[in-house]
This record gives C-alpha cells, structure tokens and sequence, in this order.
C-alpha cells in the first residue's frame, strides 16, 4: 500500500503557473503581509517560506521535511505574522531588536533547506509510481494491537530510561518507535479509503493520552494525522480540506488549551505522589482544569492567544544574545560545538561517569544576560542551535555547521528510503524520525544530533531488520505456495 506523492499533486495544481508568475504571486503576497505587519521582515518570511518548499527535497510519502522546517520557519516568525494578522503585540516583541535575529533565523532554515537537498541528491533514488509499490503484510487489526501494546509500554520505559542512566537515550528512543506505528494505523484509516471516523477516534486517544502527561504528547499525534491527510489530498476533494482544516484547529485548540494549564499539572505531578504515578488521576485533574479555563475562555481567547505566541515564538532571548556577542562577550571558536560532538560520540553506557548534560538555562544566562528559571526549578529554557553556531562562529561561518547537518540528514533521508524496501514501512519510519529530528529550531546543538544519530542508529536498525524479516517471511510463503501439490480430481 503507497500513498500519492502530495507535492506532486500541489504541482498538478498549480499548473497554470509558470515559475515566474508563481514568483511573481508569492512577490505581491509578501508585500500585502508588509503593509499589513508594517514590518519589512513578514514579507522577507514569507518569501524565504516559498524558497525552502521549493528547494526542500521530496520523496514517497508526505512532504514531512517541509512541514518540519516549516515548523521551525513558524518558530521563528510567530510573532511579527501574528501582529500583522491580528495586530496584537506580544511583549517579547520589545525585549530586544528581533529582526537580525530572525533573519538569522531564515538563514538557518533555508541553509537546512539547501543542505537537504545536496545531501538527497548524493543517493539516486526514484521514487516507486503510486500503488505499484509492495506494503507492509501486517494486517490493520496486528497494528492496532502493536499500537496499543506501545502506548502501554512507552510509559514503562520512559520511566526505565530515567532509571538507568546508561541507556536512557537507548530505551527513550524506543518509547519513540510508538509513534511510528501510530502513524501507520493513521495512514492505514486514510488510504486507500477515508474512513475519518476511525482516524477521529484514533487521534481523540491520543489527545486525551497527552494532557494526563508532563509534556505536549498530543502534538506528535497531530502532525501525524495532517501529514497522513497530506499524502492522499486531492486538491478537488473538498472533504480533505476539510479534514486538514479540522485538524490545524485542533492543534490550535489544544495548544491554547495546554499553555493555560499546564503549569499547574505539572506542580501537581511534582507534587503528589498519586499525580505522579497515576495517569488517570492526571487525566482527571486535567479535565477539571480545562473546565474552569472554558470559563475564562468565554470571554475571549486574545491572552491565551498571545501567551501561546510568546511560548512560541523562540528569538526574543537569541536577539539579546547577537546584542551582547562580541561587543560584550567573544565567540567560543567552536567550543559549544565540538563539546556537544565529544558529548555524543561518548555513549554513557561506555563512558558512565560522563558528566549529565548542563541545563540550557545556563547558556541563556551567560550569553543573553537574562536570569531566567534553570536547574533550581528543574527547568531548562531554550537556547537554541543557531543561537550557539552564532556564539561559537558568528556571521557568516555558523551557517556552516547548520549546512553540514543539513546534508547529513538529506543522506541519512534518501538512505533510508532507498533502503528500506518495504514502501509502508519506510514511509512510516521516515515519516516520524525526521520530523522528531529537524522541526525544533529553539533545540540545542547536542541535543538536536543525539535525538538525530539515536534515532538513525536504534530506530533505523531495528526498521531495516524488521523490513528483512517481512523480505523473507514474504518470500518463503511463496516458495512453499508454489511447492504445495495441486490434486486434480477425475469426475468420470
């Protein structure tokens, strides 16, 4: 079972645009959005937007390398879109001269862009024709039971991966491989035939799994509904639309939603030892909550609003940052960055005194000057790689690592699909280990290549054995198909 090729589909139309009427539309629209946000730097966005899914490289499935770098486009221009869009002003606005930085930030996005595709087109790969290609034998009913059996145990090896410090990133990539297989039996309730009521169902589970935790788990969940909904849309279809619209507002409900009470779950969970240890007392406790926010709610959603853009928007501390390095304090020369590769290429289960990860809290103090929550509160505040590449190399030589990672990561892509042979499997597994490895631009440098080499070394071995295993299964049930006896009977 394989999905259409979305973009090939958004191609087919907009056939009637030449690319320079295309960029000649994307030109007017940029400028409509500057005159709107009186703000120069919302045109030069969306442009850079229009320049990363045209070069950004794609494959079988759906466009998920653009959709994460779109994410991390969304992170860093949340704010100056939202006041054009809404002309509400979020604080952070006026912390520091944002525009530099989010221009650093565009750079960024559009060197991964360009990295993607250079590192794509090191493997030759064509992509199989729609429905030509084998799926996985799995019948949906074992992936429902292999989702559920996950749901149950990430929890259980979450909870181990903290415990045993040698392999935690081992057993936390592991609890990670549930979202693969989510993603299967959501692709599976899409294509061939849209059955939405199962993919509803599917998807309310997973929201109602995520407020009873520590973290946004619902969010994953999201994303991969709207990129199963991508990879079959027909743009004719307006039952699609209408499915990707339900889902983006979805996700904006529950974004809002989950910022106004998470703070008080997760006091509760560090609380009392019943939260802790009880997801049903967590969800509970979450409904009561989410009750009493809808009353707040119905006088209006602009705080919530602006609170969601403040969390998300992630260049307010990184402008400070370009403010204080180097008038204040110098570059590191590298050493931000060869600490994390020393850091990575050191597993604990083979160095086990290696020293734990220091907070991110810490860099913000030291380079944007900020005192903001750290460690004492069991808190780590963002950072971000391209804030490090720019304190370890300044302009232009930090766009240099965030190219390398970049064609790295467009190797490991076409790698992966091209060596994965079953077309369901690889999809599945491309699907969610790049979108968890790339749509994080506030992601420190060490975090965002161990997340990455984790995936690609633990995750990816144990899909190209599983994908030999389907191989062979698959061939011996033809071999002895083909060597059963037929037995003709006479009827004379």
């Amino acid at each position: 079972m394989a999905g259409p090729i979305v973009s090939k589909r958004l191609l087919e139309a907009s056939t009637g645009f030449d690319g320079l009427a295309q960029f000649g539309l994307i030109i007017a629209v940029a400028a409509v959005f500057s005159f709107l946000s009186e703000d120069w730097i919302v045109g030069l966005a969306i442009l850079a937007l229009w320049l990363v899914w045209k070069i950004v490289p794609a494959g079988q499935g759906p466009p998920v390398l653009g959709l994460a770098l779109t994410f991390q486009w969304v992170q860093v221009t949340a704010a100056p879109l939202y006041l054009g869009l809404t002309g509400r002003r979020v604080p952070e606005m006026d912390a520091a001269d944002y525009r530099p930085m989010v221009m650093v930030g565009l750079g960024c996005v559009l060197c991964l862009a360009i990295g993607l595709r250079v590192g794509a087109n090191l493997i030759k790969y064509k992509p199989a024709a729609v429905g030509s290609s084998p799926g996985m034998g799995l019948p949906t009913s074992t992936l429902v039971f292999a989702y559920l059996a996950a749901t149950a145990g990430s929890g259980v090896l979450t909870h181990l991966a903290w415990d045993i410090p040698q392999l935690t990133q081992p057993l936390l990539v592991l609890s990670l491989l549930r979202y693969s297989v989510f993603y299967l039996l959501a692709r599976r309730f899409v294509f061939p035939r849209f059955r939405w009521r199962l993919a509803a169902m599917l998807l309310g589970f997973e929201v109602l799994i995520g407020f009873s935790g520590y973290f946004a788990g619902f969010r994953e969940a999201e994303v991969l509904v709207f990129l199963a909904i991508l990879e079959i849309l027909q743009p004719r279809r307006v039952r699609h639309w209408l499915a990707l619209a339900a889902v983006l507002a979805l996700a904006g409900c529950t974004a809002i939603l989950w910022m106004s009470i998470r703070t008080e779950i997760r006091a509760a969970i560090d609380t009392d030892e019943t939260m802790a240890e009880s997801q049903a007392a967590r969800l509970r406790f979450a409904e009561t909550l989410s009750s009493r926010q809808f009353e707040v709610f119905s006088d209006g959603f602009g705080p919530a609003c602006d609170h969601l853009i403040s969390r998300l928007w992630t260049i307010d501390l990184p402008a400070r940052v370009l403010e204080r390095v180097p008038s204040v304090l110098p570059y590191e020369h590298g050493a931000i960055f060869e600490a994390a590769i020393k850091h990575i290429v050191t597993p604990r289960i083979l160095f086990p005194d290696k020293p734990d990860l220091p907070s991110d809290s810490e860099e913000v103090r030291k380079y944007a000057g900020v005192w903001v929550a750290g460690p004492e509160q069991n808190t780590s505040i963002a950072f971000g790689y391209a804030a490090e590449s720019y304190v370890d190399f300044g302009i232009p030589g930090m766009f240099v690592p965030v190219l390398g990672f970049g064609i790295l990561m467009g190797l490991a892509y076409r790698f992966f699909l091209h060596t994965i042979h079953d077309r369901e499997l690889a999809t599945g597994f491309v699907v969610t280990t790049f979108w968890v490895s790339l749509y994080l631009f506030e992601r420190s440098w060490v975090k965002t290549l161990g997340s990455a080499g984790t995936l690609m070394i633990y995750a990816g071995l144990a899909t190209i054995v599983f994908d030999h295993y389907l191989r062979s299964a698959t061939h011996r049930r033809r071999h002895w198909g083909q060597r059963i006896p037929v037995t003709r009977i006479s009827h004379s």
